[in-house]
């Protein structure tokens, strides 16, 4: 049994209940709009960050009892939820079987965590305004376009507070955070943040429990390598690289991917790569669009296996 949080904002799907696999996970359609009105912009209006309310359903897929050595925090891509990229995950992990349903040990890996958390639905801009779910506002998918830089980094010290908090009840086992399309960005963020010391507030981020990361079908969002107006920790200038050179980071893209395009996500590996990310795995895929495969998933088995792996 997989166990999901819910505080009774929104009814939840059955949990039980066989249903086909699933499409893969929405995102809006490609607009652009003059001037922002989700995420952060949203909620300044009213003086409450999205992330005051209580989130959406969490989906928690517990480690085998006994084994439990990783916990890895997986986010949605815009407009999907927790619930949706687990059984999206649970699918591209057993297309054969035709089952979507999370179930435990979920990929195969008995000593591995897995918590599903749902983006606050908000304005989202390049949607013209419509609510969706969202961890921070999008101006468009190009290299070009503007980022949510306080959405983006709000969005970041909240995944960091589910960290920390899984990190007090379980001290002693590993934690990364993974993602998908603006999941997969917001993974990066944090990931590189983390790296530099500090968030863009300035509050620190060097103690965020975070030892691997992985990001699917996304983009290096500009705003991650730049220091923010706490500037870098003190002495991280020279660590910076140390530090990346020694975190694990596993990037996948589709090499027809129309809506985050395979140039944009190759050129962000290469960014990072340069900026001291040397242990990087990418994987490229020539027939994917802007989706997940079954092949990526025997990939995220095999590098968590290493990365994250299960106790001697």
């Amino acid at each position: 049994m997989f166990c999901i949080k819910d505080p009774g904002e929104i009814p939840l799907k059955p949990a039980l209940a066989p249903e086909p696999a699933p499409a893969p996970a929405p995102e809006p359609e490609l607009e652009t709009a003059p001037a922002p009105t989700g995420g952060l912009a949203a909620a300044e209006a009213t003086d409450q960050s999205p992330f005051s309310k209580p989130a959406r359903e969490t989906v928690v897929l517990p480690a085998v009892a006994g084994q439990h050595a990783a916990t890895i925090v997986w986010l949605h891509g815009l407009g999907d939820t927790g619930y949706g990229v687990s059984r999206w995950l649970a699918a591209m992990a057993d297309p054969e079987n035709g089952e979507s349903q999370p179930s435990i040990p979920f990929l195969d890996l008995p000593h591995i965590k897995w918590i599903f958390p749902s983006a606050p639905v908000a304005p989202v801009t390049i949607n013209r305004g419509r609510r969706a779910p969202s961890w921070y506002d999008v101006f468009g998918f190009n290299a070009g376009a503007p980022v949510d830089a306080k959405g983006i980094d709000a969005a970041a010290r909240y995944v960091a507070g589910i960290l920390e908090e899984e990190k007090k009840a379980n001290p002693d086992v590993t934690y990364a955070v993974g993602g998908i399309s603006q999941g997969g960005a917001l993974s990066i963020y944090l990931m590189c943040r983390k790296m530099m010391g500090r968030f863009e507030d300035g509050s620190d981020a060097s103690s965020v429990p975070l030892s691997a990361s992985v990001a699917f079908s996304t983009w290096l969002p500009k705003c991650s390598l730049t220091p923010g107006p706490g500037g870098r920790a003190a002495g991280a200038e020279a660590s910076v690289a140390e530090r990346a050179a020694n975190h694990p980071l596993l990037m996948t893209h589709g090499e027809v991917d129309v809506l985050v395009g395979y140039d944009w996500g190759r050129d962000g590996v290469r960014e990072l790569q340069e900026a001291g990310f040397s242990n990087l795995t990418f994987h490229s895929y020539p027939e994917l669009g802007h989706a997940m495969c079954p092949q990526e998933m025997a990939v995220l088995r095999a590098w968590l296996q290493t990365h994250l792996p299960p106790p001697a």
